[in-house]
């Protein structure tokens, strides 16, 4: 469309020199033809201002359809982000008192955190501790696998790539999770500008954000998936190893 109205604006401009020529009839006749071409102008920028209005119509059901996979990611996270902030927390700890000994000490006997009570809420288990120090805490949860990782991120048995092509051996997904769940806090980062309604294009551009922050996330899922899957087939050689060494060392006694 608008690549026709620049050749009817262009047909006018060559018009003009005919509608003021001092003849007449060709006056008339370029009046006759300018005013067909403004016509067709008025119906383009008519078809401009409906396609913009459809344009801008999608774009905001695209906002609102994002604001609710985000809001469905968040959940979906719960348990990941919980347990990714217990291990930042921890770490925050460990870095904020690496030359203060006695400071880190204080911290370690003093009352679990607000975090680590909720996670130890969570888990079903006759022998939770009461009123354990941030400590105890730790070390109790660190026993539970729906918790347990390691500090160390990588010198393991799984190769990942991450998103900026860096190949990693990890020993658990915690490095993986703690991607995750940076992109989700990207994600509802965005959910002011989602709701902007006077800005198309700023929307526009968000949304786009919105759908390349998703593509990673799902990405990252996928990894974990795979981690879950080649962590279950390596436990289960592990098993029938020791079962084989086993049988091995029966028929030798």
């Amino acid at each position: 469309m608008l690549d026709e109205i620049a050749v009817v604006e262009a047909e006018v401009d060559a018009l003009l020199l005919d509608l003021e020529s001092a003849d007449r009839d060709a006056r008339d006749r370029a009046r006759m033809q300018i005013e067909r071409r403004h016509h067709r102008l008025v119906q383009l920028q008519a078809d401009i201002l409906r396609w913009n209005a459809h344009a801008d119509t999608q774009t905001q059901e695209a906002a609102a359809d994002m604001l609710r996979q985000i809001d469905q990611l968040g959940i979906a996270l719960q348990d990941v982000r919980l347990l990714v902030n217990l291990y930042d927390e921890h770490a925050q700890l460990m870095r904020d008192t690496h030359s203060a000994p006695d400071q880190r000490a204080e911290a370690l006997s003093g009352p679990a955190t607000p975090r680590q009570l909720f996670a130890i809420s969570l888990v079903r288990s006759a022998d939770k501790p009461t009123a354990p120090t941030r400590a105890d805490a730790w070390a109790w949860l660190n026993r539970q696998p729906r918790y347990q990782r390691s500090l160390a991120s990588d010198d393991g048995w799984f190769s990942w790539t991450d998103p900026d092509g860096h190949v990693h051996r990890l020993v658990d997904p915690l490095t993986i999770e703690r991607k995750v769940i940076t992109l989700l806090y990207k994600l509802e980062g965005l959910r002011g500008d989602l709701g902007v309604k006077d800005a198309p294009e700023t929307l526009f551009a968000t949304v786009e954000r919105g759908v390349a922050l998703m593509d990673m996330v799902n990405s990252l899922k996928q990894d974990l998936e795979r981690f879950d899957c080649e962590a279950e087939a390596r436990d289960l050689e592990q098993c029938k190893a020791y079962a084989a060494n086993w049988r091995s060392r029966r028929k030798t006694t």
